[in-house]
């Protein structure tokens, strides 16, 4: 179902269509379960808060407001609930645990898969390295604005930022991933360099 029918079967599931539930369930838990996890490495407890808003916004159906995009009113009712649950502490994304599966946050095609070789593998793990060093704020930007599919508005809502604060978080988070690339790359050039010389 394209993103175009999000209001007609949001409408369906509001009036208590079991199927329509059933649909935004399946179209959307990987992605729930994908974000959860970039902000809290516990599959178990990302499951239970997924369950959780799943249940919460059924019970509550009538009275959920009208949305464009169910994807970003479940993001931000799973981030809510899970930083509910962990309390005020923890309301940052642990460091280290945003890339440690890179390849799991896209979903390739056949051909895609196919034609996937060892140099994409280490260009992956070498992302992941790099996403790990950004601060946390600009890794979950990131991942709404890139993974996630978001726009600059739904990521300042989010965050509780406003939109040119998303802008800018993006940005810097760009351009600190651009600047480690292209070192890395230039290290490697010179190092094939050498071994050629």
């Amino acid at each position: 179902m394209a993103l175009s029918d999000d209001p007609i079967i949001w409408q369906q599931f509001r009036e208590g269509d079991e199927e329509a539930f059933a649909t935004i369930y399946r179209q959307h838990v990987q992605t729930l379960f994908r974000y959860g996890m970039s902000l809290q490495a516990d599959g178990d407890f990302i499951q239970d808060c997924i369950h959780d808003v799943f249940v919460e916004i059924w019970i509550k159906r009538q009275r959920v407001g009208d949305t464009d995009s169910i994807k970003y009113y479940l993001i931000k009712s799973l981030k809510n609930r899970i930083f509910n649950q962990l309390g005020r502490q923890q309301r940052q994304p642990p460091a280290g645990e945003f890339g440690t599966d890179v390849a799991a946050l896209s979903t390739p095609s056949y051909e895609e898969e196919w034609i996937r070789g060892e140099d994409e593998h280490v260009l992956l793990e070498r992302l992941a390295r790099y996403l790990d060093r950004l601060p946390p704020r600009q890794r979950e930007a990131l991942q709404l604005r890139f993974f996630e599919d978001l726009d600059y508005q739904q990521v300042a809502d989010i965050l509780s930022v406003n939109q040119q604060s998303a802008y800018n978080l993006i940005f810097r988070a760009l351009e600190e991933l651009r600047r480690h690339l292209l070192s890395g790359l230039l290290g490697a050039f010179l190092g094939l360099f050498c071994e050629i010389v």
